[in-house]
């Protein structure tokens, strides 16, 4: 059987750099994104809540959606090509399910309600501040900042261990 390529100590370095980074920027488009919804509750027109809903849609493209995309490939490539491996830990398994599940949400449910909540603005001014979409909005960003915090804190800590296929000997 052919052993399985893994990276050099410097590769993987430069590839948990890029992990971290794509981290970092994630972290801060959802809490860039969190500190936008709560001003726009305070909006005083409907073109500053229209303006900043556009906001919103632009931080979730730029610092949201490819972060977590960067997050996603990376997190993969360091499992499949370390000795970590991808269900090895426990550790590992939590953060995958994180990782999928947020994305999963922002994907079905975040964007949708923000696509919902800006289409209002547009035809009902701040009458759209009344949209249950809004606290959806809110309660959903603070589920992505508390599992993504999580999975930060999972990252450094590294819990729970191998799991057991991981512990028999081979």
């Amino acid at each position: 059987m052919a052993k399985k390529k893994r990276l050099t100590y410097k590769q993987k370095n430069w590839l948990l750099s890029a992990h971290v980074l794509f981290v970092v920027a994630w972290f801060g488009g959802i809490l860039c994104m969190f500190a936008l919804l709560v001003a726009s509750l305070s909006a005083k027109d409907s073109t500053e809540l229209y303006a900043t809903y556009l906001n919103i849609n632009l931080l979730d493209d730029v610092f949201v959606k490819y972060p977590a995309l960067g997050t996603l490939i990376t997190g993969f490539l360091l499992a499949v090509l370390t000795n970590w491996g991808l269900t090895r830990y426990y550790w590992i398994i939590v953060k995958e399910f994180l990782t999928l599940g947020t994305i999963g949400f922002g994907i079905f449910y975040m964007n949708r309600w923000t696509d919902q909540v800006t289409a209002a603005i547009s035809s009902d001014g701040l009458n759209a501040l009344q949209l249950s979409e809004i606290k959806f909005l809110v309660i959903g960003n603070l589920t992505n900042l508390f599992a993504l915090a999580t999975m930060v804190i999972i990252s450094y800590l590294k819990p729970w261990g191998k799991t057991k296929t991981a512990k028999k000997p081979t």
